[in-house]
């Protein structure tokens, strides 16, 4: 049985390795503890990450797991293609569009993030239901028509009403969002227009363990508006490797190869990533202005 399950694949943070330690990737962590050479086999994983409970009761840590494989491989072989330029056909499009939208909702930043909103939004059809107190009482006749002991309606409205309490999802509902959700975001995402952003020699790219970014550029950094997928400015970054970062935008000056002669947009972009991380950041060199972004995110960075 599949036990050690990786939120970030392996083969992909292979893409971010030290060049002089094969496998091994290093670790930067956003509450500033030690740097750490790290294996891929080690980073990223949780056990039993995809599993889920069956009708019959029984666990299933593989099904998922063997899906995410298959998507894997087929992607590694597209990325291949993607480093020599080589256009993509309509199913490797479509299949990279589903690493992409996996990797956004795969990772437990994501998947925490929508148990806490499902959780608040169910908490907010509670209290509503109990504002009206007829329709409530309505609702607990019909559901408990054949009580064995009396429920005093007012305590329990009065008890939804009040909100000093939590609402829990299991696991396997996270993993069941995180699934339909990526289907109907890699849609969105074959849509947009694609470019591949070319590192320089003597720059790279990072990567993290929440590596897809939303921002808008035109957008003050401070705004308390959300950034979405269908935004008009939108641009959806995601390094494929340390030479080579996916950007996906409506804009229609995005589109294909590109290369950044600037140092500084290479490290724009691995301050998205570095912003994005929810605990930690690989990188395939030690760098100092790694260590500066973490401190100050907001702070554009100058390369010298």
């Amino acid at each position: 049985m599949k036990k050690r399950h990786h939120f970030i694949p392996q083969f992909y943070l292979g893409g971010f390795t030290d060049q002089n330690n094969p496998n091994h990737i290093y670790r930067y962590t956003k509450n500033r503890s030690k740097l750490i050479s790290l294996s891929i086999k080690d980073a990223c994983v949780q056990s039993h990450y995809y599993a889920f409970t069956m009708i019959d009761g029984k666990k299933d840590s593989e099904k998922v797991e063997n899906y995410f494989q298959i998507i894997e491989f087929e992607t590694s072989k597209i990325l291949k293609k993607i480093a020599i330029r080589i256009e993509l056909n309509f199913e490797e499009r479509t299949i990279l569009s589903h690493f992409i939208a996996f990797q956004l909702t795969r990772v437990p930043a994501f998947r925490n993030w929508i148990l806490e909103n499902k959780a608040n939004h169910i908490k907010q059809v509670i209290q509503l239901a109990a504002s009206n107190k007829e329709s409530f009482d309505t609702t607990l006749n019909n559901v408990f028509e054949k009580k064995e002991k009396e429920i005093n309606s007012e305590k329990l409205r009065e008890f939804c009403l009040n909100g000093n309490y939590d609402i829990e999802y299991s696991e396997e509902t996270s993993l069941q969002f995180m699934v339909t959700l990526a289907m109907d975001v890699a849609k969105i995402i074959y849509k947009m227009n694609w470019g591949f952003i070319n590192s320089p020699n003597g720059s790279y790219f990072l990567t993290s363990d929440n590596p897809v970014f939303l921002a808008d550029p035109s957008r003050n950094l401070n705004s308390l508006f959300c950034i979405g997928l269908i935004d008009r400015n939108v641009e959806l970054t995601l390094p494929l490797t340390k030479e080579i970062c996916f950007i996906g935008t409506w804009q229609n000056n995005i589109i294909g190869h590109f290369n950044y002669p600037s140092f500084d947009y290479i490290w724009e972009i691995n301050r998205r990533t570095i912003i994005s991380a929810q605990k930690y950041i690989f990188s395939p060199f030690k760098h100092d202005l790694i260590n500066e972004i973490i401190n100050n995110p907001t702070e554009k960075v100058n390369i010298i």
